[in-house]
């Protein structure tokens, strides 16, 4: 990435990560990424809530489904991949997300949601919906 482009969106086709960028100014500072990719929501979670304390921010329009394949064996699951922008210093990030085949669970579990948090990402995948929460950590927590 160090080319002058930054990340704007990405989506999954199949088997890979689609990757929409933008030319930078010259001027610009260099941006830094995590991808992280999981079959396992909880996973994922976890993992990129240890990204945005670590001064990490999901790009909103990056979460993606991937098929896992076996060769010649065909499909055998989906991995749910995301991309991760380093933010100014000091700045870190919580996340949550709701995971669902069923629109009444994941309207419920909505609703449960404690004050503070906002959707980053809605995305839809082979075996569900997912929505993605996100709220600024404060310095005092």
């Amino acid at each position: 990435m160090d080319r002058g482009y930054r990340v704007v969106a990405a989506t999954g086709a199949h088997k890979e990560m689609l990757v929409a960028m933008e030319k930078l100014d010259p001027a610009a500072p260099k941006p830094e990424y995590r991808v992280l990719s999981t079959m396992r929501s909880g996973t994922l979670e976890q993992e990129i809530t240890e990204a945005g304390h670590a001064g990490y921010r999901l790009l909103p329009l990056t979460l993606c489904a991937l098929e896992k394949s076996a060769g010649l064996m065909g499909s055998y699951g989906t991995e749910t991949a995301v991309i991760m922008e380093k933010v100014a210093a000091g700045r870190s990030f919580d996340y949550k997300m709701l995971s669902t085949k069923r629109v009444g669970t994941l309207e419920k579990e909505l609703t449960q949601v404690e004050s503070g948090w906002s959707v980053n990402r809605l995305a839809l995948n082979y075996d569900g919906q997912i929505i993605v929460m996100e709220r600024a950590v404060s310095s005092t927590e």
